[in-house]
Protein backbone atom coordinates (compact mmCIF):
# COMPACT_ATOMS: atom_id res chain seq x y z
CA UNK A 1 0.00 0.00 0.00
CA UNK A 2 1.73 3.74 -1.32
CA UNK A 3 2.01 6.03 1.75
CA UNK A 4 0.33 8.73 1.38
CA UNK A 5 1.48 12.57 2.54
CA UNK A 6 0.22 13.08 5.79
CA UNK A 7 2.57 11.96 8.58
CA UNK A 8 2.62 13.40 12.35
CA UNK A 9 6.65 14.37 13.23
CA UNK A 10 8.25 11.83 15.90
CA UNK A 11 7.73 12.31 19.18
CA UNK A 12 7.98 10.51 22.25
CA UNK A 13 5.87 10.16 25.78
CA UNK A 14 7.01 9.17 29.05
CA UNK A 15 5.78 8.50 32.30
CA UNK A 16 8.10 8.75 35.11
CA UNK A 17 5.45 7.56 37.45
CA UNK A 18 4.38 4.20 36.28
CA UNK A 19 2.81 1.52 38.04
CA UNK A 20 3.95 -0.73 35.45
CA UNK A 21 7.61 0.44 35.70
CA UNK A 22 9.61 3.43 35.20
CA UNK A 23 8.68 5.99 31.94
CA UNK A 24 9.74 4.76 28.84
CA UNK A 25 9.57 6.91 25.55
CA UNK A 26 7.10 5.53 23.39
CA UNK A 27 8.17 7.54 19.95
CA UNK A 28 4.84 7.34 17.93
CA UNK A 29 3.75 8.07 14.63
CA UNK A 30 0.78 8.85 12.41
CA UNK A 31 0.07 7.78 9.00
CA UNK A 32 -3.08 8.15 6.43
CA UNK A 33 -2.41 5.53 3.96
CA UNK A 34 -3.85 5.89 0.29
CA UNK A 35 -7.05 4.89 0.02
CA UNK A 36 -7.32 3.64 3.89
CA UNK A 37 -10.21 4.52 5.90
CA UNK A 38 -8.45 5.33 9.35
CA UNK A 39 -4.98 6.21 9.99
CA UNK A 40 -2.63 3.64 11.14
CA UNK A 41 -0.74 4.51 14.58
CA UNK A 42 2.52 3.02 15.82
CA UNK A 43 4.48 3.21 18.98
CA UNK A 44 7.72 1.48 19.31
CA UNK A 45 7.31 -0.16 16.08
CA UNK A 46 4.35 -1.66 16.91
CA UNK A 47 0.83 -0.49 14.62
CA UNK A 48 -2.98 -0.38 15.26
CA UNK A 49 -4.13 -1.21 12.16
CA UNK A 50 -6.16 0.48 10.17
CA UNK A 51 -9.61 -1.11 9.19
CA UNK A 52 -7.93 -1.55 5.32
CA UNK A 53 -4.83 -3.47 6.59
CA UNK A 54 -7.23 -6.21 8.74
CA UNK A 55 -9.86 -6.54 6.03
CA UNK A 56 -6.77 -7.47 3.28
CA UNK A 57 -5.58 -9.96 5.96
CA UNK A 58 -9.17 -11.25 6.68
CA UNK A 59 -10.29 -11.41 3.35
CA UNK A 60 -8.01 -14.48 1.77
CA UNK A 61 -8.36 -16.39 5.51
CA UNK A 62 -11.87 -16.04 4.68
CA UNK A 63 -11.30 -17.46 0.90
CA UNK A 64 -12.75 -14.00 -0.40
CA UNK A 65 -12.01 -11.09 -1.88
CA UNK A 66 -12.28 -7.83 -1.03
CA UNK A 67 -15.18 -5.85 -2.59
CA UNK A 68 -13.90 -2.38 -3.15
CA UNK A 69 -17.33 -0.77 -3.81
CA UNK A 70 -18.65 -2.68 -0.40
CA UNK A 71 -15.55 -1.27 1.12
CA UNK A 72 -16.25 2.07 0.63
CA UNK A 73 -19.65 1.84 1.29
CA UNK A 74 -20.88 -0.61 4.52
CA UNK A 75 -17.11 -0.17 5.36
CA UNK A 76 -16.63 3.62 5.43
CA UNK A 77 -19.92 3.91 7.38
CA UNK A 78 -18.93 1.33 10.24
CA UNK A 79 -15.62 2.65 10.07
CA UNK A 80 -16.82 5.86 11.10
CA UNK A 81 -19.47 4.91 12.89
CA UNK A 82 -16.62 3.19 15.72
CA UNK A 83 -14.59 6.34 15.63
CA UNK A 84 -17.46 8.29 16.79
CA UNK A 85 -19.26 5.45 20.20
CA UNK A 86 -15.77 4.33 21.71
CA UNK A 87 -14.58 5.74 25.02
CA UNK A 88 -10.82 6.88 25.92
CA UNK A 89 -11.14 3.56 28.13
CA UNK A 90 -12.09 1.64 25.08
CA UNK A 91 -8.83 3.41 23.52
CA UNK A 92 -6.76 2.74 26.14
CA UNK A 93 -7.53 -0.90 25.74
CA UNK A 94 -6.68 -0.51 21.95
CA UNK A 95 -3.09 1.12 22.54
CA UNK A 96 -2.16 -1.67 25.16
CA UNK A 97 -3.82 -4.59 23.39
CA UNK A 98 -2.24 -3.83 19.74
CA UNK A 99 0.72 -1.03 20.61
CA UNK A 100 2.51 -3.01 23.78
CA UNK A 101 1.85 0.37 25.88
CA UNK A 102 1.59 -0.14 29.77
CA UNK A 103 -1.72 0.85 31.05
CA UNK A 104 -0.81 3.84 32.88
CA UNK A 105 0.45 5.28 29.79
CA UNK A 106 -2.14 4.30 27.42
CA UNK A 107 -4.94 5.89 29.49
CA UNK A 108 -2.92 9.56 28.47
CA UNK A 109 -2.37 8.54 24.92
CA UNK A 110 -5.79 7.61 24.18
CA UNK A 111 -7.19 10.47 26.39
CA UNK A 112 -4.94 13.34 24.75
CA UNK A 113 -3.99 11.54 21.07
CA UNK A 114 -6.01 8.42 19.83
CA UNK A 115 -9.68 9.55 20.64
CA UNK A 116 -9.62 12.94 19.40
CA UNK A 117 -7.67 11.85 16.11
CA UNK A 118 -10.00 9.25 16.06
CA UNK A 119 -12.95 11.60 16.35
CA UNK A 120 -11.83 13.91 13.91
CA UNK A 121 -11.16 11.52 11.34
CA UNK A 122 -14.59 10.18 11.77
CA UNK A 123 -15.80 14.11 11.02
CA UNK A 124 -13.90 14.54 7.89
CA UNK A 125 -15.22 10.98 6.43
CA UNK A 126 -18.66 12.35 7.26
CA UNK A 127 -17.34 16.04 5.61
CA UNK A 128 -16.28 14.49 2.67
CA UNK A 129 -18.08 11.48 2.13
CA UNK A 130 -22.02 13.39 2.41
CA UNK A 131 -22.42 10.85 5.18
CA UNK A 132 -25.08 11.92 7.78
CA UNK A 133 -25.62 11.40 11.49
CA UNK A 134 -28.16 9.10 10.95
CA UNK A 135 -25.79 7.00 8.32
CA UNK A 136 -23.04 6.25 11.09
CA UNK A 137 -25.34 4.92 14.23
CA UNK A 138 -23.35 1.93 14.44
CA UNK A 139 -25.51 0.30 16.40
CA UNK A 140 -28.35 0.97 13.61
CA UNK A 141 -25.90 -0.97 11.67
CA UNK A 142 -24.82 -3.86 13.50
CA UNK A 143 -28.96 -3.67 13.79
CA UNK A 144 -29.57 -3.70 9.67
CA UNK A 145 -26.65 -6.55 9.66
CA UNK A 146 -28.60 -9.09 12.05
CA UNK A 147 -31.66 -8.13 10.03
CA UNK A 148 -29.89 -9.52 6.56
CA UNK A 149 -28.72 -12.27 8.23
CA UNK A 150 -32.51 -13.82 9.38
CA UNK A 151 -32.23 -16.79 10.28
CA UNK A 152 -29.28 -17.92 8.63
CA UNK A 153 -26.32 -18.53 9.31
CA UNK A 154 -24.35 -15.82 7.95
CA UNK A 155 -26.15 -12.63 5.71
CA UNK A 156 -25.67 -14.87 2.04
CA UNK A 157 -26.80 -18.28 3.54
CA UNK A 158 -24.74 -20.63 5.22
CA UNK A 159 -21.03 -19.83 3.74
CA UNK A 160 -19.70 -15.86 4.65
CA UNK A 161 -19.17 -13.53 2.23
CA UNK A 162 -18.66 -9.66 2.11
CA UNK A 163 -20.99 -8.25 4.39
CA UNK A 164 -18.92 -11.19 6.88
CA UNK A 165 -15.54 -9.77 5.97
CA UNK A 166 -16.23 -6.16 6.17
CA UNK A 167 -18.62 -6.71 9.68
CA UNK A 168 -15.96 -8.47 11.60
CA UNK A 169 -12.88 -6.98 9.74
CA UNK A 170 -14.01 -3.91 11.28
CA UNK A 171 -14.30 -4.60 14.74
CA UNK A 172 -11.61 -7.32 15.12
CA UNK A 173 -9.38 -4.60 16.59
CA UNK A 174 -11.77 -3.34 19.05
CA UNK A 175 -12.81 -7.29 19.88
CA UNK A 176 -9.64 -8.55 20.55
CA UNK A 177 -8.72 -5.37 22.76
CA UNK A 178 -11.74 -6.45 24.70
CA UNK A 179 -13.44 -2.85 24.21
CA UNK A 180 -16.89 -2.45 25.78
CA UNK A 181 -18.36 -1.13 22.60
CA UNK A 182 -17.60 -4.21 20.68
CA UNK A 183 -19.38 -6.02 23.70
CA UNK A 184 -22.38 -3.09 22.82
CA UNK A 185 -22.75 -3.36 19.48
CA UNK A 186 -22.65 -7.45 19.62
CA UNK A 187 -25.54 -7.41 22.55
CA UNK A 188 -27.80 -4.72 21.54
CA UNK A 189 -27.80 -6.70 17.97
CA UNK A 190 -28.24 -10.18 18.88
CA UNK A 191 -24.98 -10.66 17.38
CA UNK A 192 -23.41 -13.69 19.59
CA UNK A 193 -23.99 -16.98 18.08
CA UNK A 194 -23.04 -15.07 14.46
CA UNK A 195 -19.99 -14.21 16.53
CA UNK A 196 -18.85 -17.62 17.82
CA UNK A 197 -19.59 -18.88 13.94
CA UNK A 198 -16.85 -16.12 12.97
CA UNK A 199 -14.34 -16.60 15.81
CA UNK A 200 -14.46 -20.68 14.82
CA UNK A 201 -13.52 -19.80 11.04
CA UNK A 202 -10.97 -17.35 11.73
CA UNK A 203 -9.75 -16.55 15.95
CA UNK A 204 -8.77 -13.54 16.56
CA UNK A 205 -5.34 -14.55 17.43
CA UNK A 206 -5.05 -15.69 13.81
CA UNK A 207 -5.36 -12.94 12.05
CA UNK A 208 -3.51 -10.41 14.02
CA UNK A 209 -0.87 -12.98 13.30
CA UNK A 210 -1.09 -12.76 9.73
CA UNK A 211 -0.93 -8.83 9.82
CA UNK A 212 2.31 -9.26 12.25
CA UNK A 213 1.02 -7.09 14.73
CA UNK A 214 -1.04 -9.46 17.05
CA UNK A 215 -2.89 -7.94 20.22
CA UNK A 216 -2.23 -9.54 23.85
Amino acid sequence: MVQGRYRCSARAFSLAACDEGPGVPHPWSQSLHAGATSPSLGVGGRQLNDSYIVLKHLAPLLGLTLDEEWEKDFVLKLDTALKLKPTDKDWARMVHTHMGMPKCLANIFARKMLGPLERKQAENNMKNSGLGHADVDVLELARKFKTAIGTNAYVGGQSPGTPELSFYGVLANFLQAKCEIADEIIACAGLQEWLERMQALVPLKTLFASTKYAGA
